[in-house]
């Protein structure tokens, strides 16, 4: 009697399935995963989540359907896993049974002490136990680094330029140039729309472009800091100009990771740079940081090629590989060398 009365269930959960339906057809237009080869009905995924009689094609095998595109999409580069998240909702009506498996007395009520009675709770608390505090740690770990180390220094230096752009005299340009890191949002950096009219006291007026951003993702350094070295000299000799008013401000948004290599370009090319902070936690998965470069005295022993530290210096070189570095720009023409004739 129980199982007749499934299918009023769904009734309850028709429109969700709707929903979600609506979003499989939206998300996917990434090109990650076309909804009409893996989620061809909401009668078929309703049939699967709720164990009702249905003819699902081979695309729900559990084996496969979803497997087989993550195996296939991860292949290709790309900017970080959050790619996949349209597969996040497939993936728990599918797979939540699994997890946290529910007895069948739900649906047909069992003898009390009953041998069958005994065996499936048995059953479902060894098994959902173990699976559930399994999945939670994972789901604990993974949401520490997404949600607060991995890229977690982006908002911190926006708040930082935020404040630096908004108390900076406005006849100053900022050029800010990125490296490994996300897209940089706009909008926290007080930039107004050049294309606009604004009207205060019935005086129209239009704002110029103030601040320029050049996202460079995991480009070569060489190539970023030949490219800076061209716009730090164009900037010098307009400061130069005797009509020229504007200021300007070149920054370097990098990955700790990355920051020693930088320097050491910017000082072969007579780029002169100041460190104006570092924020903390940041770690870039396109240019994650050599965790093997340093270990601990105790165990120096089992490594080769690693710098031997007290324990409060590895983790201190440790928090500092794991930055997100600030640098401002200046140049200076090369002085040549002056020798004294015999």
């Amino acid at each position: 009697m129980a199982k007749r009365r499934k299918p009023e269930k769904l009734n309850k959960w028709i429109y969700s399935l709707w929903l979600l339906r609506i979003l499989l057809v939206i998300v996917p237009q990434t090109g990650y995963i076309h909804p009409d080869e893996y989620f061809q009905s909401v009668e078929v995924l309703a049939g699967k989540v709720f164990d009702v009689e249905h003819s699902p094609p081979w695309e729900f095998n559990t084996t496969l359907p979803i497997r087989g595109p993550v195996g296939i999409l991860s292949i290709f580069p790309h900017q970080e896993p959050r790619f996949l998240i349209p597969i996040l909702f497939p993936l728990i009506y599918l797979h939540s049974d699994q997890i946290l498996p529910e007895s069948d007395r739900i649906l047909v009520k069992t003898p009390e002490g009953s041998i069958q009675n005994k065996t499936q709770e048995f059953k479902a608390k060894t098994s959902s136990n173990q699976i559930l505090k399994i999945w939670l740690s994972v789901n604990f770990l993974f949401l520490i680094f997404y949600g607060f180390i991995h890229q977690g220094g982006v908002y911190l230096a926006v708040n930082y330029m935020h404040k630096d752009i908004k108390f900076t005299p406005m006849n100053t340009e900022f050029h800010i140039v990125t490296s490994n890191i996300y897209s940089l949002p706009e909008s926290f950096l007080l930039q107004k729309t050049s294309n606009k009219l604004f009207s205060q006291n019935q005086i129209k007026y239009s704002v110029k472009k103030r601040v320029f951003l050049y996202e460079e993702g995991s480009k070569d350094l060489t190539s970023i800091i030949s490219d800076l070295e061209s716009m730090v000299n164009a900037k010098k000799l307009l400061n130069n100009s005797f009509k020229h008013y504007k200021k300007y401000k070149i920054y370097l948004l990098i990955s700790s990771s990355r920051s020693e290599q930088a320097e050491n370009i910017l000082m072969e090319n007579g780029i002169f740079f100041s460190k104006l902070d570092s924020f903390w936690p940041h770690i870039s998965t396109e240019a994650f940081p050599d965790l093997t470069k340093y270990c601990i005295n105790s165990v120096s022993v089992f490594y080769k090629n690693c710098e031997a530290l007290p324990l409060r210096d590895y983790i201190r070189k440790i928090n500092e590989m794991c930055e997100l570095i600030l640098y401002e720009l200046d140049y200076q023409v090369k002085k040549p060398v002056m020798t004294r004739s015999m």
